[in-house]
């Protein structure tokens, strides 16, 4: 699938499907910076590489760790996943999760924070909350630390939009090709 989001202020081209290591998003950013994210099929990540304002960061799970690089600086973490401005870590996270409508969970994630590639890691609580239009699912997620909450709303392999949260870009789909 290919198509296009509007993320705050910039566009980000995206293409995204399942393939033979599971699903994999490519996501380009008008302002040049770009989001490589492969997971299995149980939501693990394989491989992420993020590329922003000159930065890259390089990761992935390592048993209940997840390991990235930034520069020359190794960093781990017990956590599940990645999480981020781009709308593949949203889907990424709903993937693995796969909550049932009225479920909730807690996870912990390595937030990639802008413009540098940055990292902090969160607790974010995850809640399916409706089924609201034929194959548009509602989630509500709050991180724990700030209380920050915004609203996703996910239809299969695309977001279709990302509302609310002061610590979070606004996000919706703009075209789909």
């Amino acid at each position: 699938m290919k198509g296009s989001y509007a993320v705050g202020g910039d566009v980000e081209r995206f293409s995204c499907g399942s393939g033979p290591a599971g699903w994999r998003y490519v996501g380009t950013r008008s302002a040049g910076d770009n989001v490589d994210l492969t997971v299995d099929t149980s939501g693990r990540v394989l491989r992420l590489l993020v590329e922003q304002d000159g930065w890259a960061l390089r990761g992935g799970s390592a048993g209940q760790e997840l390991l990235w690089v930034r520069g020359d600086d190794e960093h781990r973490a017990v956590a599940a996943g990645f999480a981020g401005t781009s709308p593949a870590f949203d889907l990424a996270v709903a993937r693995m999760l796969a909550l049932s409508v009225g479920s909730s969970r807690r996870v912990t994630l390595v937030e990639v924070c802008e413009p540098v590639a940055a990292t902090r890691t969160v607790v974010h609580a995850w809640a399916r909350t409706a089924c609201e239009e034929p194959g548009v699912d509602r989630y509500e997620v709050a991180d724990l630390d700030t209380a920050d909450r915004w609203v996703l709303h996910l239809s299969g392999e695309v977001l279709v939009s990302r509302e609310g949260g002061a610590g979070r870009a606004p996000a919706h789909l703009l075209a789909l090709s």
